[in-house]
Formats: structure tokens, C-alpha cells, sequence
């Protein structure tokens, strides 16, 4: 990760290569197989990069203690027992953070491999509080974008140069073999595919707000309006020489970005096509448009807040991966609110303010604790609750006796937990799902 992680610029490719050429030569190794000698032209910079970030990418995901499996609230980054790497979320980011993500930034522009997208799609999942604020800075925004747009429309007869960018003139510019980089020549059906779920984790990824999508559109709506309904159309027509039963997902994902576009820009109705707008709403038929139901929203709501990995207390927001990756305490009544400290936790349960967490608590257990219309609906939500609690911790509904005081961990009525339960419930939140 440090080496791929240390900042360059276009200037050091061809020192980068010539060291690399000059390491060939004296390797003694003479069984080595390099993607060269399976008919790929390419460089040996590329070589390298590409095989390390894979093997990033295969650390970051592979396995069921990966650490981008650990996103719900309850679970820590950090463990003892996982044994694999990263142990860590400083792991991730040697050197500065904005350092290693502009670098990552840098690599996704050389259009070599899928490779340095993926492990930035993975950094946003496992760190967005983190990533998100470096990746909507310029020029690192208008190159990632750009990134992007080559993915959505790779090879298109349109030149990406020729698109309406943000100044005038595009952010970035490809390398000069790049229609025939090996990657997107043979696989450049799913070169939509990977931009699909970095766009879909960037809207609705773990700890997202409801103005992510529009942050990163700023200014660039226009170039990625094209791209977005190019990427779309090569999902939707699902022409794949291998299965994936997640192509209808990563196609209905690029008609959310493309509704918002077309909003945002205030086009005619007729830019849009219906079947865009089928997908974005996840509706089959034009009948069943009108049949929404008000429990939906509260639905999407509510699974939004309940997934925060931040401290819920008042002035405070510090989020797990501030917190060295550990998780916070839970809130044992309504089982979505969470606190770093007990502090926190009584600060913000008796604040005087309009919704203290004392009002605010009860509420979401009356919502969680209704039957809803429309699919399932409110009750659906009940799962927010129930999911993330070991089996070893008291149930909220369990009578006990009132206490004078809350705090972190109490349960349904108000009264903390036992430290055993306290203990209990430590054990398990960094491995219960």
C-alpha cells in the first residue's frame, strides 16, 4: 500500500519504466510470467501497478473478515481476531490521507487497469468520512470524474475531450494508446459496471448523506449526463459474454444518477426515457408509478440514520474511524442511536433543546414498532433494531425497573445494563452481523 500510495506525476512514468525494465534484466528469476508474455501489450509500469493493486483489492475484500464486510455500525475495523490485513484504518492511508487518495486519484487517470477504481470504491466504504472530503477537492473532483466518464463510455464514438466540462476543457488527458489498453479492449462491457458501483456506493454507501450525489455533480453534470445514460444503456441491454446477476442493480443505480442529472439540469421531460425513470424507481409497469406509500420515505429514513457510524451526541460527530475503528455504544431502547462516551450519551438525552434523545427515543420506537403498508414498509425497520444486538443482550420489551438516569446501553425503559451485559455486548459488536 505505501508503494502504490507515494505521490507521482505524469513525469515519473518513464523513470518508473526504465527502473522497472533495468529490475527485469537482472532477475535471475527466469519461470516469471508477466501479462506480456500472455499476448498483453503493455508497459512494465503498468505490470507492476496493475498486479498490486489487485493484490489491494483482494485484501480489502476477499474473505468474511474483510474489513469492507465490517460497515454496519456494531462492528469495528480494528480486531485481534480477524489476523488480516488492514488491522487498521491508518493502515490504509500511508504517509497523509489526501496524499494516498490523490494518488489513488492519479492511477485511476492512467486508464491501465479496473484495478485503482475498485480500491478507491473500497476506501469510500470503509472510510467515507475520510475519502469524500479529498475526492470533492479540485482538481482531484474533475479528474476522478473524468475517470469516471471513461469508464461509462469506454471506446465511445463521442471524444470525452469534446464533452461540456467544468472550465471548458477536459480535467485530464488519456494516454495515447488507451483504446487499446488491454483491460478495457477485452472487457470493456464491464468498464460500466465498475463506474456503476462506485457511483452506487458514493449515493447510498455506508454513512452517506442525502447531498453526496449533488456535491459531487457540482459543476459537472454536464459531462457526465452523456456518459451516465451510455453506461446505462450498455447495463440495460445486459449482453454479457459472462452471468451477473447484479447487472439490474449496477443499471438501476446509473438511472438514479441519470434522474437526478436531468433534474439538476432541468431538461425536457422528453431527454429522459421512460424506462430510465422505471428503473431509477424500482417500478415495473407505468400502472404502479402513483403507488407509493408514506411509510417508504420514513423506511428510507430511518435505514439511513440507524447506518451512521458516527456519535449521535450534540456538538460531537466523531466518527469510528476517528475513533481508532472501534464502535460505539448502542442505545439499548430504540437500538440506532450511538454515543463514544457516556457523556455524550447523557448530553444528549436530557439536552434543552426541542428533541432531546428522551423524546426522540420513544418516537422511533413507536415508528420501528408499527406494521407499514407499501411492501413491508415501517415494520421492515424493525430489522434495524434487531440485526445488530447479540443474542446475549436483555430485549428492550423485558420489564425492569425505572431509573433515575439513562445511558449508553440502557435498555427499553430507561435503566443501564449490568457491566456484565455492558461486557456482553462489547464481545460481540465487533463480530455479530
Amino acid at each position: 500500500m505505501a508503494v502504490i500510495s507515494t505521490s507521482r506525476v505524469g513525469d515519473d512514468l518513464a523513470s518508473l519504466e526504465a527502473h522497472f525494465q533495468s529490475m527485469e534484466q537482472r532477475c535471475t528469476n527466469r519461470a516469471h510470467t508477466s501479462k506480456n508474455s500472455l499476448g498483453w501489450t503493455t508497459t512494465k509500469t503498468r505490470v507492476f501497478f496493475d498486479a498490486a493493486y489487485e493484490c489491494i483489492y483482494i485484501g480489502l475484500t476477499l474473505g468474511a473478515k474483510a474489513i469492507v464486510l465490517r460497515t454496519k455500525p456494531n462492528q469495528g475495523f480494528t480486531s485481534s481476531k480477524r489476523s488480516q490485513w488492514p488491522v487498521t484504518i491508518d493502515a490504509m492511508f500511508p504517509g497523509s490521507e489526501a496524499g494516498s487518495i490523490s494518488t489513488h486519484i492519479f492511477w485511476c487517470t492512467q486508464l491501465f487497469s479496473p484495478y485503482p477504481l475498485q480500491v478507491l470504491n473500497q476506501l469510500v466504504v470503509v472510510a467515507r468520512p475520510i475519502v469524500l472530503p479529498v475526492i470533492l477537492r479540485e482538481p482531484l473532483h474533475a479528474q476522478l470524474v473524468w475517470t469516471l466518464v471513461q469508464h461509462l463510455h469506454p471506446c465511445g464514438s463521442t471524444p470525452v475531450e469534446h464533452w461540456i466540462w467544468s472550465g471548458g476543457h477536459a480535467p485530464c488527458t488519456p494516454p495515447e494508446d488507451w483504446t487499446s489498453v488491454p483491460w478495457l479492449a477485452l472487457q470493456s462491457l464491464y468498464a460500466p459496471v465498475w463506474a456503476a458501483v462506485f457511483m452506487h456506493n458514493l449515493d447510498k454507501g455506508p454513512d452517506a448523506h442525502y447531498d453526496d450525489m449533488r456535491s459531487f455533480l457540482a459543476g459537472y453534470e454536464r459531462a457526465l449526463w452523456p456518459a451516465v445514460k451510455n453506461g446505462y444503456a450498455v447495463l440495460a441491454a445486459r449482453t454479457w459474454p459472462y452471468a451477473d446477476d447484479q447487472v439490474g442493480s449496477h443499471a438501476a443505480a446509473l438511472a438514479v444518477w441519470a434522474v437526478t442529472i436531468h433534474d439538476v439540469l432541468h431538461l425536457p421531460p422528453g431527454e429522459l426515457s421512460h424506462e430510465i425513470k422505471c428503473a431509477a424507481r424500482a417500478v415495473p409497469s407505468h400502472e404502479e408509478e402513483n403507488a407509493v406509500s408514506v411509510a417508504i420515505p420514513i423506511q428510507v429514513h430511518l435505514k439511513r440514520y440507524a447506518s451512521r457510524r458516527a456519535c449521535f451526541g450534540l456538538g460531537c460527530g466523531i466518527t469510528m474511524q476517528r475513533n481508532d475503528g472501534k464502535p460505539f455504544q448502542v442505545c439499548g431502547r430504540c437500538k440506532i442511536a450511538r454515543y463514544c462516551s457516556k457523556e455524550c450519551q447523557k448530553r444528549d438525552w436530557t439536552d434543552d433543546r426541542q428533541l432531546p434523545h428522551k423524546v426522540k427515543c420513544a418516537a422511533l420506537c413507536r415508528l420501528l414498532s408499527q406494521p407499514g403498508g407499501g411492501g413491508g414498509g415501517v415494520r421492515d425497520t424493525a430489522r434495524l433494531r434487531s440485526d445488530r444486538l447479540p443474542a446475549s443482550f436483555p430485549p428492550a420489551a423485558r420489564p425492569r425497573r425505572r431509573s433515575g438516569h439513562a445511558c449508553a446501553h440502557h435498555d427499553g425503559v430507561g435503566r443501564p445494563p449490568s457491566r456484565v451485559q455492558g461486557r456482553a455486548f462489547a464481545n460481540h459488536g465487533t463480530s455479530h452481523g
